[in-house]
């Protein structure tokens, strides 16, 4: 079954901050939260792995955590 294309681009986004969050760039993590809307950030929360979750959260901005 094909994924369809909001499936996909979710899964880019993840990539993009899996790849973010491994160089140790959280500015650039920062920023890409930043564009994305709650919801999907919660998505992107809920398909990383534990230790990324936790650093995700770190650096979310406290006003963005209750919506999220």
């Amino acid at each position: 079954m094909p994924a369809n294309p909001e499936t996909k681009q979710t899964q880019a986004h993840l990539d993009e901050l899996n790849k973010a969050l491994d160089s140790g760039t959280f500015i650039q993590t920062r920023r890409l939260l930043k564009g994305l809307a709650a919801s999907d950030i919660a998505h992107l929360i809920e398909s990383s792995p534990p230790k990324t979750r936790m650093v995700v959260w770190k650096i979310l901005d406290l006003q963005d955590e209750a919506e999220i």
